[in-house]
């Protein structure tokens, strides 16, 4: 299906064909102010955030990666292997050689990094939607809360979403000009996103949707006006095949060190997701929940949050795609099978009942893609000229807000259950905790190896494996580790209390009883509303103390 069909635009004086020539400079500073705009709202001290959960998770397999030169596919937890491959090269070429010099602002510049990309795929639309439409995905890439956030979050989703996004544009192009490279680029991409996360079946899902409900609805004597049969031709598709399960091969097996993990990533979708998307007992939410975020959102009297722009703006887009006369003749193909394609995936995703906010990246790029045709329709429909220049005061507005969000989002409320992307997200407290009793390691004068135990129901003391991940001497336990000698410091949850004072108490015989100390003053919090105890030999906490007298 030939979704380009566009003529020569040299004459076409709307904003869908003005300022076509490549070499608009106009075009190309807006661009880098945009570009400087995203990369700032992306590095800036991306380390001032706490370490969620699925960072520490993921930071862990990638320190052993890097020592151990050892990665083994998960098929139960923790997705693909593409993140921690891609920290590896970038710690390969800026000379990162163990753990210790593994920072959360390095790792944090890769999903940054891959943030970026994502919006540099959006130069590829310019000869076929112009440069208005392109400027306003830009930005909405650029400012967009949702998009920056998770731009500083070390898990997978912002790769996937750049890999999913490359491959819609390289499936496009392969459909307008069949060529045996973007055949193969196409498969790359794809493969990308499988070794990525598992649910890459959904966008995959959507484009072949939207590809078939667009062919379906061409009169008959129309589509042979379209390249669907050469594009599907034996040699395109005998090669996709191979590019694709020759890559995918590569990284589930972690270069052939783990044969096992390529039927693993198969028999997942029957062992964990299916279940997982389905029966999850956590994590379970309303169809709307990613819509209702991203309109309106506030907790108690916080701060209101919303996306609507966006959203108003892809509405415009689809009422353009399919309405008469909506849209130039040239790009209302490939209009209509990206409306389709953001609408499917939208759906995809609202209707699995498992849902976490990040998971909403995939579709809410092709949202913002749509948004920047309905920017661009209704400036094209927008007459006098008076009412396009309070239009454009409205759009600026708009992107000034979303600016503002991302400020607050990334700067000042990282850490609060006000900001609706702070989703199970650890407080504060927790790198407080961590500092002081890394201090209190050190005063140990066998270097760093007192023993600290952490005890929560569930295994659930993330992200601490990652903060203590130099420390040789901790044990991690989910209940009363009765048969193991009791560290001189202790962290807990507070339900562990009554079973730990009986431990330290009233188990050990007369004369082999140490006093124990609250290691913290105040109350501190592992998550808003979980609270977390410390507990701390005398001797141990004198030593400490004294240390600097």
């Amino acid at each position: 299906m030939n979704l380009e069909n566009r003529p020569d635009i040299r004459g076409d004086r709307t904003l869908f064909g003005r300022f076509s020539d490549p070499s608009s400079r106009t075009f190309f500073l807006i661009s880098l102010f945009i570009l400087i705009i995203a990369a700032l709202f992306r590095f800036t001290a991306n380390d001032i955030r706490p370490f969620h959960g699925d960072e520490a998770v993921q930071g862990i397999k990638f320190v052993d990666l890097l020592e151990n030169g050892e990665y083994r596919y998960d098929p139960h937890e923790y997705h693909g292997p593409t993140l921690v491959y891609a920290t590896l090269v970038a710690a390969k070429l800026l000379g990162i050689p163990q753990s210790s010099a593994v920072t959360e602002s390095f790792l944090r510049f890769i999903p940054a990094l891959f943030g970026l990309l994502l919006l540099l795929q959006a130069f590829y639309l310019r000869k076929r939607l112009g440069n208005f439409a392109v400027l306003t995905i830009l930005l909405l890439i650029a400012l967009s809360p949702a998009m920056t956030f998770y731009s500083r979050y070390y898990i997978q989703e912002m790769l996937f979403a750049c890999f999913s996004g490359a491959f819609l544009l390289i499936i496009i192009a392969h459909f307008s000009r069949p060529r045996l490279q973007s055949a193969v680029l196409a498969a790359c991409a794809l493969a990308l996103m499988y070794t990525s996360k598992e649910t890459f079946v959904l966008p995959l899902s959507a484009i072949i949707t939207a590809g078939g409900l667009l062919w379906w609805q061409l009169p008959p004597e129309e589509r042979n006006n379209y390249s669907v049969k050469p594009a599907l031709s034996f040699k395109f598709s005998v090669t996709f095949l191979a590019v694709f399960f020759f890559i995918s091969g590569i990284f589930f097996s972690s270069f052939g060190d783990n044969p096992q993990g390529i039927s693993d990533a198969i028999t997942t979708y029957f062992s964990t997701y299916l279940e997982k998307g389905i029966e999850h007992q956590w994590h379970v939410h309303p169809w709307y929940y990613y819509l209702g975020m991203l309109f309106f959102f506030q907790k108690g009297d916080g701060f209101i949050w919303s996306e609507a722009l966006i959203l108003l703006l892809a509405a415009a887009g689809t009422i353009a795609a399919f309405r008469k006369n909506g849209l130039p003749k040239r790009i209302q193909t490939i209009a209509r099978f990206l409306t389709l394609y953001a609408l499917l995936l939208t759906l995809f995703y609202s209707f699995i009942p498992y849902k976490t906010p990040w998971n909403m990246l995939c579709f809410f790029h092709a949202i913002i893609i749509v948004a920047g045709i309905g920017a661009t329709a209704i400036y094209h429909h927008c007459q006098p000229q008076w009412l396009r220049i309070l239009l454009m005061g409205a759009f600026a507005l708009g992107f000034t807000h979303l600016g503002y969000q991302s400020y607050r989002a990334n700067f000042q409320d990282y850490a609060t259950n006000t900001n609706p992307h702070v989703y199970g997200h650890p407080t504060s407290d927790v790198p407080k905790a961590a500092a002081l009793i890394n201090n209190i390691a050190q005063t140990d004068t066998s270097a760093g190896a007192t023993h600290i135990q952490f005890i929560f129901p569930g295994n659930d003391y993330w992200p601490f494996p990652w903060y203590f991940r130099l420390l040789p001497n901790i044990g991690w336990w989910s209940t009363i580790p009765e048969n193991a000698p009791t560290a001189p410091l202790i962290l807990a949850a507070p339900e562990m209390e009554k079973e730990l004072l009986n431990l330290l108490y009233f188990k050990p015989p007369p004369g082999q009883r140490h006093l124990y100390l609250p290691l913290f003053d105040e109350a501190m919090y592992l998550r808003p509303g979980v609270e977390m105890r410390g507990y701390i030999r005398q001797d141990l906490w004198e030593k400490y103390r004294n240390k600097g007298e």
